[in-house]
């Protein structure tokens, strides 16, 4: 270990601290694994620090991404601090090149240094992140980079709408950039496996084996390797449903599966609600007929595009319903017929707040809807006005109680 470096991070961290400790998560978000990220102490850069030194991107020779990150952030007395040393290492021979932050990355920064309380409250609102408690931009930001909803210049198009005029103009002065590559010696997965595994792609098995690999793989290579595809498939997938602010739907439909009512109304997307059917041995990496049930129950065919592994899977499994009963099935469609003007008088009717999927989660709980009473239920609905929801339940009881014969 170099003293004389290990002095200079130390001395650099002090410069910054508290808030400034977010600002450097926000900035390395997409070049340190979010694994690292994840157990940085918050009132601790020099762990940051610590982290871009194994990882590489600085060294006792080369501080350049340091002083991209002072001079981003306008922090002059770490410009100062970074410019001490470097006069002291000037006998040394400096590094060819060196990481360097993206001028996106910069602009970004500077973006969120003029947000203001309302632009706070609209982010967290459109992303749905109330049940967090964030009271700042920056860890609101790092949140749903991690989640993967700002993986694109129209991610971030998104996200800007929701910002002041001022913020915007800081965003759209910089083109967006691709945020560098995560270091290969990270242990998080984080594309789907490239999406394939070499040339032979033509010959790939269901599984995400080729013939010759089906084999001649060892069986725990094997394992291995299913297990890896699997993990791929639910991170790119639940990425696609919490996009599209599926999560609360999933929520309704998985209900069955995941008893405990707090694990389902905690879980943080659709990545937590899948670990929980895992928990419950609902889902596995030989097991993934629920997915595929999913997809049929709630029409998200358009999911079947992110992993070419997805798709085998659908394409080789039977698509009859069998995770979800009839009636958890006739939610999904109830769900989907509530207009508006029938959500808010369900809302009035309970006292409470929320979108249509958790309202009929409230409902189910205080409950109002429950399978044994439904024409209760639908008597209620039609007394309410809310004839579109009463006539979708209707229909679906009357098709359960008497079902077409073949």
């Amino acid at each position: 270990m170099d003293v004389k470096f290990q002095t200079f991070l130390s001395e650099l961290s002090e410069q910054y601290v508290g808030v400034k400790v977010l600002w450097l998560k926000m900035l390395l978000c997409g070049m340190l694994p979010i694994g690292d990220l994840d157990g940085i102490d918050r009132n601790s850069a020099m762990d940051l620090f610590n982290k871009l030194t194994s990882h590489g991107f600085i060294s006792k020779t080369n501080v350049t991404l340091l002083l991209d990150i002072a001079r981003a952030t306008n922090q002059a007395s770490a410009i100062d601090c970074i410019d001490k040393y470097k006069n002291t290492i000037q006998s040394r021979e400096p590094s060819a090149g060196g990481t360097r932050l993206t001028e996106f990355r910069g602009a970004l920064f500077k973006a969120l240094t003029n947000v203001g309380e309302d632009d706070l409250k609209a982010v967290i609102g459109f992303y749905r992140l109330g049940e967090f408690r964030f009271n700042n931009i920056w860890d609101v930001v790092y949140h749903i980079e991690k989640e993967g909803l700002l993986d694109s210049k129209e991610d971030y198009e998104t996200f800007a709408k929701h910002l002041n005029k001022v913020a915007q103009s800081c965003l759209k002065e910089t083109p967006y950039q691709t945020p560098s590559p995560i270091p290969a010696s990270s242990l998080v997965l984080e594309q789907e496996l490239s999406e394939d595994f070499g040339p032979c792609d033509e010959l790939k098995q269901p599984n995400g084996f080729s013939i010759l690999e089906e084999l001649l793989l060892p069986c725990s290579l094997k394992n291995k390797k299913i297990h890896e595809v699997f993990f791929a498939i639910l991170r790119s997938s639940s990425k696609w449903y919490d996009k599209r602010n599926y999560t609360d739907q999933l929520r309704v439909l998985y209900k069955d599966k995941i008893p405990s009512v707090s694990a389902l109304r905690e879980a943080n997307g659709t990545m937590d609600l899948f670990t929980q059917l895992e928990n419950g041995g609902h889902l596995s990496a030989t097991n993934t007929k629920i997915l595929v049930d999913t997809i049929n129950v709630t029409g998200t065919h358009g999911v079947l595009r992110v992993s070419k592994h997805l798709q085998d899977i659908y394409d080789n499994t039977d698509h009859r319903v069998t995770s979800f009963s009839s009636y958890r099935q006739s939610l999904m469609q109830f769900g989907n017929s509530l207009s508006e003007s029938d959500v808010r008088k369900l809302i009035a009717l309970l006292n409470g707040s929320g979108n249509e999927w958790t309202v009929i989660l409230d409902l189910e709980e205080s409950g109002i809807l429950n399978e044994d009473e439904l024409q209760q239920f639908i008597k209620l609905l039609k007394e309410n006005g809310i004839r579109g929801g009463a006539n979708t339940l209707e229909r679906k009881r009357r098709n359960t109680n008497h079902p077409t014969k073949c």
